[in-house]
């Protein structure tokens, strides 16, 4: 089965017209107006020349505006490609050019490239347009690509198709409960592709989505849910721990919530029951990457003695413990992990290396980069990372990109950067420096504060006299890691 995912809202359209697709500040939108909207947008970005096919960037906040737009590019058979809108000007535009952007769809004019500005006076025209009519559309065409990090300083993308989507959006449901009159609470932004993957998702299965902030305090969630009567939930393990703070005694403290979901790094046996004693008793941890989707969810009936546990492996996914030269090991051994399933990317652009993108996608595979072990009853258990990208908090980051920052200063000599355990987002980022003379680490970090996203800024500078390398010449981070975390460095520090 071949489907376009725009092509989904149609049936929703007439089964459940007047229920409510979207809830944001701006009001809410009904099923049978979403599916209006997005036709009549769909029609006004051909009439400005838009072509299937055609690489759009997306530069847009988190509101109805932005599921419109996504739905809209779809519709007429072009590539989305969402960037973060809160990235410095500089971040977008090299983005921008590396993926090869065609067209830009911002809340203002973007470079010298083609841009649609969603202002007031592009809604009066998408408002006044014709809606697109229905039509068959190629399923294989390509629908998306999700931005990563990438290995070398190059960002990535991981390449979708219509189908691709489709069927990645169905394994990040399946088996949820999901039905119409649930309401999900977003958090997540949504150029993440899971905060995109759970707006969709939830929509195309009928359920109410509310568009909330990406950035809120563990009461503003509780508020949220409380306004909404939200049921359904997904966050990150570091707002679920400072939930707990806020947990009663004797009850739960969401109650009222169907599922919430909690992914983006690794926890403990011990932390997730906390999570499902002290939060909900609905709670499930997924595990899941932007070049495989969904891999596994652990749930209290799967939850095994072995710390880290991931869960039981989605139905439809095959998996594969192996070693450094990809020959799968034995039950019980950690490994590799690599899965083959119909939601996991189809391709890598943005790399001129093939030997990186095959780190990625190769014969058939999909590589999340984690290290695992599978037991006979097909319960996963993680064990780090065996690439150099660093997991904050849920979003990865790429330290070669920072230390090409770092670099660029003019009083650095050379830099490393690595990721360090920490308790609260899995992973913090922290810069080892060598500079020419005396540099305040405040000031560096000011300067990396201009020049990069907030959350690729280092917590934490070291200064020292010179990197260890191997006998190639290669920075050997592991022992950076080692000397940060035995030294117990934890704040801004200037050690030489």
């Amino acid at each position: 089965m071949t489907v376009n995912v725009a092509d989904l809202l149609r049936p929703l359209a007439r089964s459940q017209g007047d229920s409510i697709a979207l809830v944001s500040d701006e009001g809410e939108i009904t099923f049978r107006e979403l599916d209006l909207r997005v036709r009549k947008m769909a029609t006004c970005l051909l009439d400005h020349g838009l072509r299937p096919g055609f690489r759009v960037g997306m530069l847009l906040r988190d509101n109805v505006g932005h599921v419109i737009t996504l739905f809209a590019i779809w519709s007429i058979e072009a590539v989305a490609i969402p960037l973060d809108f809160r990235s410095p000007p500089a971040e977008r535009r090299n983005l921008a050019a590396h993926f090869r952007v065609e067209w830009m769809i911002a809340p203002h004019p973007f470079g010298d490239l083609p841009c649609i500005v969603l202002d007031e006076s592009w809604w009066r025209k998408a408002d006044a347009s014709k809606p697109l009519s229905p039509g068959t559309r190629d399923g294989t065409a390509q629908a998306l690509v999700m931005t990563s990090s990438g290995t070398t300083g190059r960002p990535k993308g991981f390449q979708l198709s219509q189908t691709g989507l489709f069927h990645r959006l169905l394994t990040h449901q399946r088996g949820f409960g999901i039905e119409p009159g649930d309401r999900y609470l977003n958090l997540a932004p949504m150029y993440f592709t899971a905060g995109r993957n759970y707006v969709v998702g939830h929509l195309l299965f009928g359920a109410t989505v509310i568009l909330g902030p990406s950035l809120v305090s563990p009461q503003d969630i509780i508020s949220l849910v409380e306004k909404h009567e939200a049921n359904m939930l997904f966050t990150v393990p570091t707002l679920c721990r400072q939930l707990l703070d806020m947990a009663p005694a004797s009850t739960p403290l969401l109650p009222q919530m169907k599922l919430l979901r909690v992914g983006g790094a690794a926890i403990s046996d011990e932390e997730y029951l906390s999570f499902v004693e002290r939060l909900t008793p609905n709670t499930k941890l997924v595990y899941a990457s932007s070049v495989s989707g969904l891999i596994s969810v652990l749930t209290t009936a799967d939850l095994s003695k072995s710390a880290s546990t991931a869960g039981r492996v989605t139905p439809f996914t095959d998996i594969e413990i192996v070693d450094d030269d990809r020959r799968p090991v034995g039950p019980g051994e950690f490994g590799r992990i690599r899965v083959r399933q119909p939601g996991m990317a189809e391709s890598v652009c943005g790399l001129d290396d093939e030997s990186e993108a095959r780190e990625h996608l190769d014969s058939g595979w999909a590589y999340p980069g984690d290290l695992g072990m599978l037991d006979d009853g097909g319960i996963l258990t993680l064990r780090g990372r065996y690439t150099d990208t660093i997991i904050r908090g849920g979003a990865n980051i790429d330290p070669i990109e920072i230390e090409n920052v770092i670099r660029q200063h003019p009083e650095v000599e050379d830099a490393a950067v690595v990721g360090v355990p920490s308790p609260a987002l899995g992973q913090e980022v922290v810069a080892f420096v060598v500079t020419q003379g005396t540099l305040p680490a405040d000031k560096l970090q000011s300067f990396c504060r201009r020049n990069l996203a907030a959350f690729k800024t280092p917590s934490d500078i070291v200064f020292v006299c010179v990197l260890p390398r191997n006998t190639a010449g290669k920075v050997v981070k592991q022992e950076l890691v080692a000397a940060f975390v035995a030294d117990g460095g934890t704040a801004i520090s200037s050690r030489r």
